[in-house]
């Protein structure tokens, strides 16, 4: 390539990233800017680098972060205005001649004050170090590492990688250590650094000076700001961490050298603003990952987690994952726990969930799943935790029969309330359950559940029955007899000594579907449209519908600037744009308390009936020149 001007090839992704030996160049005369940094270039710099060139351009070279070793070529000294970052590698020897070349290094050779070593603008010394590997500002000089030549052996050093004690106190001035909550004994001389407040070493020692295993900083008022690619490697150059936990700081974690912390099994950074997990991937001894509320946008299958084969429990909740749940989930054969509250996973679960045959804890709440639940769920005999509640799909929610889940043998939580499940209840429903003694929740509330609860459940001795708002008919009762279950409903069942306490009789009505107050019975409902138990409402869920789709067509809603949702018969009315319903809670069909159609373009006569919304409290139709409200 004899005309090549630039050639960069920084930072590769690939595991073993680019490796090999250092060209020399010399035949590429037109080279000006040359970027191999942060990859694996292994070999000595040679003699004849870069010497076809001229010699009077200025020239930029970024090595950096590389396994190059030995001595740095004198021969380079013919450069007149030559950047040339070196640091980060095994560099023994740097020749006091180049140290000598002012231009070099945008003129920082030539700005060091004469007090300090001009060649510490292009390398900190043996023994040295600072953040950059070399001086670039003289309020930052090159610090002396604790042991010296031990900590740091070669030239350039960003950090003082051998001894401990020192990668901590990196980390603490990195991290604005001052203004922690806790830092009691950190940067303190006399002290041994497994004392330090929050430090963890092997066999619970608190007089060594090594041995680091846990480091646990969760809600530390820990601030990184955005030096992320300095303090980040730091923490895995800690030989023994197994540990790390920084919970709800503000130091944005990157994992490029997460290679390195070969001992890492358990890491927690959830809420700390970290934008991205390129390279989580080869943290290959990961057994436990926490990263909640970190508002990272991907898909898992893009994420490198799925690499992660060896995880046992992963906590993704409140980011932005998005796409359906890959096929490739069934790799994931160690896992135990999987947490993703409100991400946005579309689509139907994929059948591969049951190859997880070690989950005890499955929760994929608050989605926007849709589909029939996968047979294969029955699968999962070690499940004691299933939570699939409050889907909102632009698809609809989770429809279909309710499985009877019979091989589900360790199950005390079920969660699938705020769906669009139907017909009846099985009657082997949990069946297989051999923790009938424990307190088991049974949440199904808000589905199409139909006919009469099994009377089987009976076997279950404290069980939290939620079935409000379905189409539930009736309530054997022989469950509501106090004296067989009145452990029942958190002992509700005990005290008021009907089925009230499960579900509020036919043609009555509580704010929660049920009796929670002995003294306070269910209130009747001569409105009632239907003869179902457990309505937390005295409304007409149909009749709030059809008042929105009346608006709708009346005013154009296809032109409306806000529609998402309206008239779609798979969607919950309090999901429709600009409906609010009690609570906020977005998966009722009914219970509109505020209707907001500001600055929307309805055209058109806005029809009486919108009156007639039962609880209807605001109704906001501002700047809506086109559109005629009577009284």
């Amino acid at each position: 390539l004899k005309n090549l001007e630039l050639l960069s090839l920084y930072e590769q992704k690939s595991e073993k990233k680019l490796t090999g030996p250092l060209l020399d160049f010399a035949a590429n005369k037109k080279l000006h800017t040359l970027v191999l940094a942060r990859n694996a270039i292994k070999s000595h710099i040679p003699k004849t680098f870069l010497n076809g060139l001229d010699a009077t351009a200025p020239t930029v070279v970024d090595l950096s972060g590389n396994h190059l070793s030995g001595k740095v070529p004198k021969e380079l000294a013919r450069f007149d205005s030559l950047f040339i970052d070196l640091t980060d590698n095994r560099i023994t020897e740097l020749p006091s001649v180049l140290c000598e070349k002012s231009n070099w290094m945008n003129g920082r050779v030539g700005d060091v004050y004469a007090a300090q070593n001009t060649c510490d603008a292009i390398m900190c010394p043996i023994g040295y170090f600072n953040e950059l590997g070399r001086l670039d500002d003289t309020s930052r000089p090159c610090r002396k590492c604790v042991n010296l030549e031990k900590d740091s052996p070669y030239f350039g050093s960003t950090h003082c990688g051998a001894s401990e004690r020192t990668i901590l106190m990196e980390l603490y001035g990195l991290l604005d250590g001052d203004n922690w909550a806790r830092n009691q004994y950190w940067n303190d001389d006399k002290t041994p650094i497994c004392k330090w407040q929050g430090v963890g070493c092997k066999n619970g020692s608190v007089d060594k000076d090594e041995g680091v295993i846990s480091l646990q900083l969760s809600q530390n008022k820990m601030d990184g700001g955005e030096r992320s690619e300095l303090f980040s490697p730091l923490f895995w150059e800690l030989p023994h961490l197994k540990e790390l936990d920084i919970k709800d700081n503000k130091v944005p974690l990157s994992f490029g050298g997460i290679s390195k912390a070969k001992h890492l099994e358990s890491l927690a950074v959830s809420s700390n603003g970290v934008p991205d997990i390129s390279g989580i991937g080869s943290a290959t001894s990961l057994k436990e990952l926490h990263l909640t509320d970190n508002g990272l946008d991907m898909t898992l299958e893009d994420s490198e987690l799925l690499q992660l084969t060896g995880l046992e429990k992963l906590f993704i909740s409140y980011n932005s994952f998005r796409g359906t749940l890959p096929t490739t989930i069934g790799r994931m054969t160690n896992l135990k726990e999987f947490w993703s509250y409100k991400n946005d996973f579309f689509g139907q679960l994929p059948s591969e969930i049951g190859l997880l045959t070690d989950i005890e804890y499955l929760v994929i709440s608050e989605n926007l799943l849709s589909g029939t639940l996968p047979p294969e769920l029955n699968e999962l005999t070690k499940l004691k935790d299933l939570a699939l509640f409050t889907q909102h799909g632009i698809d609809g929610q989770i429809t279909g029969k309710l499985p009877n889940f019979s091989k589900l043998t360790q199950i005390t939580v079920l969660d699938l309330e705020y769906n669009q499940l139907s017909g009846p209840i099985p009657d082997d429903f949990l069946a297989g359950s051999t923790v009938k003694d424990e307190r088991t929740r049974i949440a199904l509330n808000h589905n199409f559940l139909s006919g009469t609860v099994p009377s089987s459940l009976g076997s279950f001795e404290n069980l939290a029955l939620e079935v409000i708002g379905n189409q539930i008919e009736a309530i054997p009762d022989s469950l509501c007899n106090p004296s067989d279950h009145g452990q029942w409903m958190d002992g509700m069942l005990g005290q008021i000594g009907s089925c009230a306490a499960i579900a509020c009789p036919a043609y009555t009505f509580s704010q929660d579907g049920r009796q929670l107050n002995p003294t306070v019975p269910c209130t009747p409902c001569l409105d009632a449209s239907d003869a179902f138990v457990g309505h937390d409402t005295c409304a007409n869920a149909n009749k709030e519908r059809q008042i929105l789709k009346e608006i709708y067509t009346a005013t154009n809603g296809d032109f409306w600037i806000n529609n998402m949702n309206w008239m779609n018969d798979r969607m919950p009315i309090c999901s429709w744009d600009r409906v609010f319903c009690g609570l906020g809670n977005e998966a009722k069909d009914h219970g509109i308390v505020k209707l907001d159609l500001e600055a929307n373009q309805l055209d058109g006569q806005i029809p009486s009936s919108v009156y007639e919304l039962p609880q209807l409290e605001e109704l906001n139709l501002k700047k809506n020149y086109n559109a005629i409200l009577s009284f």
